[in-house]
């Protein structure tokens, strides 16, 4: 017996892949979000399973398709989401995981095939990638936190409400990326589609948006979700152009946390000096901590990992956790 076998992904193996998924995480995610986020694989996902002698799904790495800019060329990259390995008789002490990734790496990854990978693994996962799986340098994530303030002076001016990100003007989105994608040495293509996949796309219901703009053209946006007593910034797009944006915008996201009786707010940034500029500038504070790493690895040779994780421009909504 060899403990297990790796595959691609077949037909069917959703139901198992699930199962395993909300042992490995303790929860009970739906086979109805499973689809929302990876079917059809092949196309919006890729992964590879193993399967162990008793024929059970034990692990599994899935890749999701997240069309990143480098430069300003478009290139086939994604991201790992929802990996794990199940501990079972038998091959509880092979390096299931590690082998189930480098068979992926082997089937998946190639200068013609996906060639980013970027993620943001915990902290068992990073040891074991930098060890084994050739992930590099790890960039840590800090969060950026401010208390909510009390009512003031800048409460005379009308902020922008809080609205369902269902209400979102997707042609103004896109055409906001299109003006502002040059400010972003390395990110995520935020245009429509990421937006109406990221947001849209999900049985996530509370996740809000605020705009600064006209109903003819907008100059950022930003989506926030509360959970507890805390709002999370979870994304922005501005143009870079006026610094009066991003104190529209703070303050617009200042009175949604009011309105949602939240007693402060949380963001990531990355690869944005301007909006970093401004956080430290209007009493953000960032966490001594990391909260999480970021890497990468590359397929192809114009393509340094290394450079371009320390490049890009990272905001929660890179990351699959709110």
């Amino acid at each position: 017996m060899n403990g297990f076998t790796n595959r691609v992904y077949q037909p069917g193996d959703e139901i198992a892949i699930n199962h395993g998924f909300n042992e490995a995480f303790h929860t009970d995610r739906s086979i109805e979000e499973w689809y929302r986020k990876f079917y059809p694989v092949g196309e919006k996902s890729w992964i590879v399973v193993a399967i162990d002698d008793f024929d059970e799904l034990i692990a599994q790495y899935a890749v999701v398709h997240q069309p990143v800019q480098i430069k300003g060329q478009q290139i086939h990259a994604g991201q790992p989401v929802d990996v794990y390995r199940l501990k079972r008789p038998g091959t509880d002490n092979q390096m299931v995981f590690s082998q189930t990734v480098l068979a992926f790496f082997d089937t998946f990854c190639a200068p013609d095939k996906l060639v980013f990978l970027f993620g943001f693994p915990g902290k068992r996962s990073l040891e074991v990638g930098q060890k084994r799986l050739g992930y590099g340098e790890a960039i840590p994530i800090h969060v950026w936190r401010k208390a909510v303030p009390a009512p003031g002076m800048l409460d005379r001016l009308r902020p922008n409400p809080a609205r369902s990100v269902n209400e979102a003007n997707l042609d103004l989105i896109n055409a906001l990326w299109t003006r502002a994608a040059h400010r972003y040495s390395a990110s995520l293509i935020r245009d429509r589609n990421r937006f109406e996949q990221r947001y849209m796309n999900t049985a996530q219901s509370d996740y809000f948006y605020l705009s600064v703009g006209s109903s003819e053209q907008i100059a950022g946006w930003s989506v926030v979700r509360p959970v507890d007593d805390v709002l999370y910034w979870i994304d922005l797009v501005w143009d870079g152009e006026n610094i009066e944006t991003l104190q529209k915008l703070e303050h617009s996201v200042i009175h949604a946390a009011r309105k949602l009786q939240c007693e402060s707010l949380a963001m990531w940034m990355l690869g944005d000096e301007l909006t970093a500029n401004f956080l430290q500038h209007h009493q953000w504070k960032q966490e001594d901590e990391p909260f999480v790493h970021l890497v990468g690895r590359s397929w192809h040779p114009d393509i340094d990992a290394q450079r371009v994780i320390r490049e890009m421009y990272i905001t929660m909504g890179d990351a699959d956790l709110l």
